[in-house]
């Protein structure tokens, strides 16, 4: 079980829950082919799971007897820092004249 406050990674948990579940019926909860899902557990391949797939995961392991960490926290947590950085590199345009 994940504990509070540690933290982890988007690919850390899904490669968890695929070790749990299996890598075939992750990928049919999730709809994706198991590649897709397998490329998605590797933090070198840059590919991300999308939030319906990490949510449809999230549901299917909420009876789960282990508490899984909710990948669809990872998926918004990533896609937040990617928005960041992005808006980072934009020059301010609220500026006020004086």
């Amino acid at each position: 079980m994940t504990q509070p406050g540690a933290t982890t990674t988007l690919e850390a948990a899904l490669f968890r829950i695929v070790g749990q579940i299996g890598v075939a019926t992750a990928a049919e909860v999730a709809g994706l082919r198991a590649e897709q899902l397998l490329a998605s557990c590797d933090p070198n391949r840059g590919e991300r799971l999308k939030m319906p797939a990490a949510m449809r995961l999230d549901l299917y392991c909420e009876g789960a007897e282990s508490a899984l960490f909710p990948l669809s926290t990872l998926v918004l947590e990533a896609e937040l820092g990617v928005l960041k950085a992005r808006l980072r590199g934009i020059p301010p345009t609220c500026a006020v004249a004086a």
